[in-house]
C-alpha cells in the first residue's frame, strides 16, 4: 500500500499496529476520520489487520473527544469486512 507521507501517516500507523505513533499523531491533530483511496479509515485498518490495541487507542480518542465513530464502506461495526466476519477471515 502506498500512502502520501503526511496525509496518510495515521492510516499507515494504524494498519501496521504502531499504537504509540497513532497516539502521537492524534495528539498532534491527525484526523481519525480520514479515509484511504478505498474509503477505509484508520480504525477499520487497525481492526482488519488484527491490531486490537490500536483500535482501542482510536476508540478511546473518539470517546474522549465526544466524536461519533464512523465506519468505512463494506465494513460492519467491528471494522471487519462485512462478508468476512462470520468466518473470521480478513481481506488482504
Amino acid at each position: 500500500m502506498h500512502y502520501l507521507p503526511v496525509l496518510y501517516s495515521l492510516l499507515l500507523a494504524a494498519e501496521l499496529g504502531h499504537g504509540n505513533s497513532v497516539s502521537i499523531l492524534l495528539s498532534a491533530g491527525a484526523n481519525p476520520d480520514l479515509k484511504d483511496h478505498n474509503g477505509i479509515m484508520a480504525c477499520d485498518l487497525a481492526t482488519a489487520s488484527g491490531h486490537g490495541a490500536v483500535t482501542k487507542v482510536l476508540d478511546d480518542f473518539y470517546l474522549a473527544h465526544g466524536l461519533a465513530k464512523h465506519y468505512g464502506p463494506g465494513t460492519n461495526k467491528t471494522g471487519m469486512p462485512a462478508a468476512n466476519q462470520a468466518d473470521g477471515v480478513r481481506a488482504v
